[in-house]
């Protein structure tokens, strides 16, 4: 996007979870785009979108800061028309409602839409930002042409992809997180038998790669026997699932046992994001979002499990492909609503022409 030849606006970007509801005054120019303001809510605790709006924007007057032009509401969940039903909070976002109550030109996107149009924003050479992941043979590929994919695991699992074409962007949506991923090994068989029994049906690729990803493996190496009696691993089996990939997490270092789990859970993390890549062939680039990668990132950038698997494929043809594909890991959480407010401005210039 050439940001000198479009107006200044302000917008009013939104990234809508389970978790959190944030709302951030962000100002686009000809240098990109600034967060001015932020707000932030449990999103539990609200009973839909408007209230939080409007305590946004109170906070905002209060700070004498501009009005917003446009507004883009990210949200959690599958979107139908102008209404996302939210996959972990009991309420909707309707873009109609929004721009009818604050006389705001409002758009609603899916999260992992959010994350797509975020991505060009970044420097992938600012590490603070977006961690690369170099390939077995040590190689960081150069990103290039006009596809980019978005894979995230956190509390459940998102994908999403990015099509460029002279300059402008065009992100589609898409629920791969719960389509099927296939045992790749021995290991993998005998982890999806036990996933398939607990669920009593067909698993999704979510409940591998995620937060529940990582509580199943955990109750998978328990129910085994593979919880030895001196690892701490064994003593947080009265956590609830909800509380294990944090706990198991954390422990990385200090017991094998933990180890071995996110190990575990990083071949079929690999073994799903090299799926999207080769649905997608997304030259310029495979994004890990979500937080399970930011947060445990030498798991990915010093260990071989993710790559191996990820590069993992019987044709020789196509291990070449997945070799020449550059793989990231998002660390900036801000990056929803920076693409919130890109997708804002790229709808705006549609809407006029």
């Amino acid at each position: 996007m050439q940001h000198e030849k479009i107006p200044s606006k302000i917008i009013l970007a939104g990234d809508v979870g389970g978790t959190n509801t944030s709302l951030a005054l962000i100002e686009h120019n000809r240098d990109g785009f600034l967060i001015r303001a932020k707000t932030v809510l449990r999103t539990q605790s609200l009973p839909g979108i408007e209230p939080a709006i409007e305590h946004a924007l109170a906070t905002f007057r209060e700070r004498s800061l501009p009005t917003p032009d446009l507004c883009c509401i990210s949200a959690a969940g599958p979107i139908i028309g102008t209404t996302c039903r939210l996959s972990n909070a009991p309420w909707s976002v309707t873009s109609d409602i929004v721009t009818r109550k604050f006389t705001l030109p409002t758009y609603l996107i899916n999260d992992f839409s959010a994350i797509c149009y975020g991505i060009p924003l970044y420097d992938v050479a600012n590490t603070e930002k977006i961690a690369p992941i170099a390939h077995s043979d040590g190689t960081l590929p150069e990103r290039r042409g006009h596809v980019t994919a978005v894979v995230g695991a956190g509390t459940g699992l998102g994908v999403g992809y990015l099509i460029e074409s002279d300059g402008m962007y065009t992100a589609f949506p898409s629920e791969g997180g719960h389509s099927h991923l296939g045992a790749f090994d021995d290991e993998t068989e005998e982890f999806a038998g036990f996933v398939r029994t607990r669920y009593g049906s067909a698993p999704g690729a979510e409940l591998f790669v995620s937060g529940q990803g990582i509580a199943n493996i955990f109750r998978f190496f328990e129910t085994s026997g593979r919880l030895n009696d001196s690892s701490e691993a064994k003593s947080l089996a009265k956590l609830s699932d909800v509380e294990i990939p944090a706990a198991i997490s954390a422990r990385v270092g200090s017991d094998a046992v933990c180890s071995q789990i996110m190990k575990l859970f990083a071949r079929m993390y690999g073994k799903f994001a090299g799926n999207a890549a080769l649905f997608f062939l997304p030259t310029s680039g495979v994004f890990l979002a979500g937080g399970i990668a930011a947060k445990n990132e030498r798991l990915f950038t010093e260990t071989p499990e993710f790559m191996t698997a990820f590069e993992d494929t019987y044709k020789r043809e196509l291990r070449a492909i997945l070799l020449s594909i550059p793989v990231y890991i998002v660390k900036d959480y801000e990056i929803s609503l920076y693409g919130a407010a890109h997708a804002a401005i790229l709808r705006s210039i549609h809407a006029a022409e």
